[in-house]
Order: structure tokens, then C-alpha cells, then sequence
């Protein structure tokens, strides 16, 4: 990447491009207003069209529509204002390279998570600037869940997760929002956790889902494929973390069970060869469902990364 390098910054894969937005500059102290497309086919970097004001610790998300050419931009830090969290939302069109103005978010945010799912856009968790002290704070109250419906341009409001974090990481996975990790508070007693929330669509509820191994705030998730949930880097008590953890999709144990009893209909065996199979089988599922369904570590990265856009 050609500097400035984007920290704190938003990310995003549209197209089959990496998309990095906004950012700070530490070295320089000030927010960043660039938009940077990386082509993994080309492994080059392309500077794109500026955001209309410099933002940090922004959001983004594809925006839902057939052609996939757009993504929204919302909230992050005006560096310009004196660290103060924003309501602003944009629309970057991909094809045009041009940036639009969306209805502004019902509440300030900074540091949350922005996805799509179902046609739907959700900005979760995050600081906002509360309007009466000069500083960022954690206390944001339930609802703490902002959606966007594209179809009436319109903002709502529902529940976030039980525990309000900011510095989180989510993604779509298994039929649901995960919201993985982050930190707790806000200077000097903030706290990295490893919890995960679940939100149900259809019930529109949340429930808790397996802890991480290392709690981590500022760091990045991914989903492979439809298989796996990583985790990336972050931080933890002000250290930088090379730690990877990855989470199977419970749809791999049902395929495996599928595969599992094609095979057992053929199986010419005495009833406890088959019983044992059976007991594997449930073993082997025991780690991607359930109540023993857990994060499993990964490779470490060559280097620690921190704040590296979600």
C-alpha cells in the first residue's frame, strides 16, 4: 500500500477489489479523506475519489443491490472537529467512482461494525459523541442498533447486543450477524473481550456464541467461502496480536452427516460397528454446533496488526 497507510480505517471486499476508506495518519495526527482500491489480480493500489471530509475509525458496507457497484460509508471520527463521532452517511457508487449523500444516522457512531444482510444495512456498537462532554464515550444507550432499508431511505432503530462494545468486528455467518469481540469502556478503564453475539434476523433477538480463545479489540473478521469465521490480529491490553482463530460453519456438519449416512445405507455391519460409527460421527460434529462448539487457533500472522478496518 503507498502511504499514507490507512489505520483505523474501514474495509471492504466489492467486485473482487479490496476496498480501504478513510483512516488516520498517527505520524501526521490528522484523519484521512482517501479511498484506495486494491486488485488482487494486478496486486496494485488505486486511489479513487476523496471522501467529502476526512473520517477515522469509519464504517462500511456493500450496499444490497444486483449489480454489487456501490458501498455505503457511514459515522467515524471528524478529525477536523476535535474527535467528535459522526452521523453522516454516503453512498460510493464503484462505476462512476462518485460519491452521494444518504439520510445521516439517527445517532453519531465511530469504532462499530457496519454489514449488509437481507437487504438491510446495520451499524452496531461503536462510541458516540454523547453532546455534553468533549470526549468519545462507550455508554451508549439500547438501542444500540441502527438500520438502514435502502427500499425507503430511511434509518430505525432496534436493540444491540446485551453488552455494548466498541472496536468490534462483525460479519454474516450462518444465517445470522456475529459480532466478535471488542473492547469494553473507554480510556483509562477499558477492557478487551472475547464474547461473541449472535443476532437473529428472523426473531430479531440476540444470543451469546462461542468465546474467543484471546480476547481482542481493533481487530479484523473474515468469512471463507461460507466455511469458516476468522479472526484477525487486533489488540489486547495495548499489545498488538499475531493470533488467528477460525470458526467452522455448522453447515460443514451437516454435510458431513449427509455424506456420513450415504455411506452407513450401504454399510454391511453388526449393529455395534455401527453404533460406534455413529457415536465418531457425533463426535466429529462436536466442535462446529452446540454447546461445544468452539474457535480453534490458526497459523500466527508474520506480524502483529492492529486497527486493521474489520
Amino acid at each position: 500500500m503507498p502511504y499514507p497507510y490507512h489505520w483505523d480505517h474501514a474495509a471492504l471486499m466489492a467486485q473482487g477489489k479490496i476496498y480501504a476508506v478513510g483512516g488516520y495518519i498517527g505520524s501526521e495526527g490528522r484523519a484521512m479523506d482517501q479511498i484506495r482500491a486494491f486488485d488482487p489480480e494486478t496486486s496494485e493500489w488505486t486511489d479513487l475519489s476523496p471522501l467529502p471530509a476526512s473520517r477515522h475509525h469509519v464504517m462500511a458496507s456493500v450496499y444490497p443491490s444486483p449489480a454489487n457497484d456501490a458501498f455505503v460509508i457511514v459515522g467515524g471520527i471528524d478529525g477536523e472537529l476535535g474527535d467528535h463521532a459522526t452521523a453522516s452517511a454516503w453512498l460510493y457508487n464503484i462505476t462512476s467512482d462518485s460519491i452521494s449523500e444518504l439520510p445521516n444516522m439517527p445517532r453519531t457512531r465511530a469504532a462499530g461494525a457496519a454489514v449488509t444482510y437481507d437487504g438491510l444495512i446495520y451499524v452496531i456498537g461503536g462510541m458516540q459523541d454523547d453532546g455534553v462532554r468533549p470526549n468519545l464515550s462507550a455508554e451508549v444507550p439500547i438501542p444500540s442498533m441502527m438500520v438502514f432499508d435502502p427500499s425507503t431511505n430511511e434509518w430505525g432503530e432496534r436493540d444491540g447486543p446485551p453488552v455494548h462494545l466498541e472496536h468490534i468486528a462483525a460479519a454474516v455467518f450462518d444465517e445470522g450477524i456475529w459480532v466478535v469481540a471488542g473492547r469494553w469502556g473507554w480510556g483509562e478503564g477499558h477492557l478487551e473481550k472475547g464474547e461473541v453475539y449472535i443476532y437473529d434476523r428472523k426473531t430479531m433477538s440476540w444470543h451469546e456464541g462461542p468465546r474467543l480463545n484471546q480476547p481482542r479489540a481493533a481487530h479484523g473478521v473474515v468469512v471463507i467461502d461460507n466455511k469458516y469465521l476468522v479472526t484477525v490480529g487486533g489488540e489486547y491490553d495495548g499489545t498488538p496480536l499475531t493470533s488467528v482463530e477460525f470458526l467452522a460453519s455448522s453447515s460443514l456438519c451437516e454435510r458431513r452427516e449427509s455424506e456420513y449416512q450415504k455411506v452407513r445405507a450401504v454399510l454391511n455391519a453388526p449393529v455395534g460397528v455401527l453404533s460406534l460409527l455413529d457415536r465418531i460421527a457425533q463426535a466429529d460434529c462436536d466442535d462446529v454446533r452446540g454447546s461445544d462448539r468452539r474457535w480453534i487457533r490458526g497459523e500466527d500472522l508474520p506480524i502483529a496488526a492492529k486497527a486493521t478496518g474489520g
